[in-house]
């Protein structure tokens, strides 16, 4: 009887050791698989950290074939017409050349990704100086946008660099075509090679067309 007693005991502390042993297993495996809470000042986030560059840094800008070109030429564009607003007429002017500039970079390296998002910030700048179009909106974007077909891209950056602003508007398409006719000029390849003398006979020669006057002299078209 009593060696029954003693092997029963054993019997139940085994199963005693066994049972703790199991819940003790199973906390763990719980543990392990339960994810961990976050400490205070870190973020809740899934997979590994992300870098510690702030996210307030914007990267800078190595490659104007990357977006950041296209957004700062959108802001130069947006600063020379605020500052045009402003009434300080020659920092706007240095604001815009500097984003024909970027334009001009832009639109050579990749035409088709880069023209359709430049090209509307060109024809409003364009007409902030008086110089509107004939054609339909959808012909003048395709046109500047296209620097490799036609002189738009060109003769758009020169007068944008020119500082000129018109007292009465003249159809760019007229001026360019007006530029094509002029004798002696040959085929622009970029902004350095407009000759200004032709230029003004072209935006001249426009604006006497278009408001039926017979003014000779380029600078009466121009505001004070």
């Amino acid at each position: 009887m009593a060696e029954s007693r003693r092997l029963s005991a054993e019997i139940w502390m085994a199963i005693g050791a066994i049972g703790a042993a199991l819940i003790t297993g199973a906390v763990a495996v719980f543990m392990h698989l339960m994810p961990v809470a976050p400490q205070p000042g870190e973020s809740n986030r899934i997979g590994p950290a992300l870098s510690t560059t702030s996210a307030t840094e914007a990267p800078a800008c190595v490659d104007t074939r990357s977006g950041c070109g296209i957004d700062d030429a959108h802001a130069l564009f947006v600063t020379a017409e605020q500052l045009d607003r402003d009434g300080k007429p020659e920092d706007a002017q240095k604001a815009l050349v500097e984003a024909v500039r970027l334009y001009d970079v832009l639109l050579r390296l990749n035409p088709e990704q880069n023209g359709p998002s430049l090209v509307p910030a060109v024809i409003r700048a364009l007409v902030r100086i008086g110089v509107d179009f004939s054609v339909t909106e959808v012909e003048l974007r395709n046109w500047l946008a296209n620097p490799d077909h036609t002189l738009y891209p060109v003769i758009a950056q020169a007068l944008l660099r020119s500082g000129w602003r018109l007292k009465a508007p003249v159809f760019l398409d007229v001026i360019v075509w007006n530029y094509e006719q002029t004798q002696g000029v040959t085929t622009l390849r970029n902004v350095a090679q407009v000759v200004p003398d032709a230029l003004k006979t072209a935006v001249l020669d426009g604006s006497n067309v278009r408001h039926e006057t017979r003014m000779t002299d380029f600078d009466q078209l121009l505001q004070p």
